[in-house]
């Protein structure tokens, strides 16, 4: 029996997996994040309270309490919050989609060091989302905490080390402030030359070692108090949801949409050549080599859209699909661009927004919920097709999270892609790849390829083949409006903001 302590943008979960993959408990809590302009951030001390507070309800199940094996922890990669010497957090967490750090990563993509460094890297960009440009921006913009800050630590580190007095990480979240896995080592020449004290970035140890037991007194708070716990170190949320989607075969490929959208699949030797502005990573445990990237918004995006149209219906869901549906391919000419908060892979723009285009008197809500979900599918193609020079065809879609509980947006990621989109019966799927994981360290596994009859599949839609040259045309479109908003995008514009708490 496994907990996974699972952070994610909208939510903390205890998730409790038996040794057959099957949920046996929840335990959630929103989480609330801080919007201000191109600032979004969370209180690492409200974690801290959430996952006690979680971790507490799952030990007040007695078969939990007294079979637990392990737990571990998984959040969202890109995440950066300063530490004080004593642990605590000084001030609150950047999370990965905020872009104050835009300067910073313009500079490095001009800074030869840096991208000398960057060619041999399957994770190191300048990009305002990545550690690096963020650090760089806190020592211009913050002194004052750069230089109270004892350590410089992922939402995965900070966490492990509240519950263990511990600060480590492992490599595939290292190499988002430079790790070189291939050497076991952060870069010294590179972080000399940016004034990155090495010191201050987490130590590194690998996938499936076991960090330590939790500490007394939390083992105490959260229900654990009459034997040692041991935490294993896994990795972050999207290489977590690979594994339990089971997408490990040639040709399938893992939708793990959330907050985000990851596209990621599995090779069994590094791609050659470029990566086309996505990652390639080294799962050492298994020597294979994981593929993909992700996106900032997309269940958020349907969340967007309830909020704006829907905020006083109670089974919003079902009307946003019977909306959406009513409206019909191509949301009757209204195109929707759906980058809010500026887009990652493949685009790597901070400064893109979304847009609506072609509005005319005949459009209303239908059309423009339809616009939206249809602009969650454009961008996986895109993703799809920087993917497949890399790994091959993509011959079907592994889809799971929030995104995927809504049959409409699968349907429409087969019509647009023209694969066929798997549905996997848990949701839960980084939790479950990180149980694996788990499995993986303590034995339970002689190997990952364990875990794939575990998955099982609630339903397989087939792409519609007579809409695709009707979407090839809209893929077409969509891909030339975002070329002609760019300049729109990069010109300044008035500061009409203000400050937003949300929980979403």
């Amino acid at each position: 029996m496994i907990l996974v302590l699972n952070l994610g943008l909208k939510s903390l979960r205890a998730i409790v997996f038996d040794d057959r993959g099957r949920r046996l408990l929840t335990a959630s809590r929103p989480v609330h994040t801080f919007v201000d302009g191109d600032r979004i951030e969370q209180d690492p001390a409200e974690w801290r309270r959430l996952s006690l507070e979680v971790l507490a309800e799952a030990a007040a199940n007695p078969t939990v309490r007294s079979a637990l094996k392990a737990i571990t922890i998984t959040s969202s990669a890109g995440h950066l919050i300063c530490t004080a010497h004593d642990g605590s957090a000084l001030g609150r967490a950047m999370l990965v989609s905020d872009t104050r750090a835009t300067s910073e990563a313009a500079d490095l993509a001009s800074d030869p060091v840096f991208l000398r460094h960057a060619t041999s890297s399957g994770s190191l960009r300048p990009e305002p989302s990545l550690t690096l440009p963020r650090l760089l921006w806190l020592r211009h913009h913050d002194p004052s905490r750069w230089n109270q800050s004892r350590f410089f630590l992922s939402s995965n580190a900070w966490l492990i080390a509240q519950l263990t007095g511990i600060t480590i990480t492992d490599p595939l979240n290292a190499e988002k402030s430079g790790f070189h896995t291939p050497s076991n080592s952060y870069p010294p020449d590179l972080l000399d030359h940016l004034g990155i004290p090495t010191e201050k970035l987490a130590p590194v140890a690998p996938i499936l070692s076991t960090v330590g037991p939790l500490l007394p007194d939390i083992a105490a708070t959260a229900g654990f108090p009459n034997r040692p716990i041991p935490v294993i170190l896994t990795s972050y949320d999207a290489i977590c949801g690979v594994f339990g989607t089971a997408a490990a075969e040639q040709g399938i490929a893992c939708d793990l949409s959330g907050s985000g959208t990851s596209l990621r699949t599995i090779t069994s030797s590094p791609p050659k050549g470029p990566l086309n502005g996505l990652s390639s990573q080294h799962f050492q445990p298994s020597n294979l080599h994981i593929v993909g990237g992700s996106v900032n918004l997309r269940s958020g995006l349907i969340e967007w859209a309830r909020q704006c149209y829907y905020h006083s219906t109670p089974d919003a869901c079902e009307l946003i699909e019977s909306d959406a549906t009513a409206a019909g391919p191509g949301a009757d000419g209204l195109v929707f661009l759906p980058y809010l908060p500026g887009e990652r892979a493949p685009l790597w723009d901070p400064t893109a927004r979304g847009a609506f285009f072609g509005i005319e008197r005949r459009h209303g809500r239908r059309e423009f919920v339809r616009a939206v979900m249809e602009s969650t599918a454009c961008a996986m193609a895109w993703l799809r097709d920087s993917l497949e020079p890399l790994t091959g065809p993509i011959r079907k879609i592994r889809a799971t999270g929030d995104l995927a509980r809504l049959p409409l947006v699968s349907q429409l990621k087969a019509d647009i892609l023209g694969v066929p989109i798997e549905i996997t019966d848990e949701f839960e799927s980084i939790a479950l790849g990180a149980s694996f994981l788990c499995h993986l360290a303590t034995g339970t596994f002689s190997s990952l390829a364990d875990a794939a009859p575990l998955i099982s599949i609630r339903e397989t839609l087939e792409p519609d083949k007579s809409l695709a040259p009707f979407y090839r045309e809209l893929l077409s479109f969509h891909r030339d409006l975002y070329s002609a908003c760019h300049p729109l995008f990069t010109r300044p514009s008035p500061n009409w903001h203000r400050p937003v708490e949300t929980t979403c």
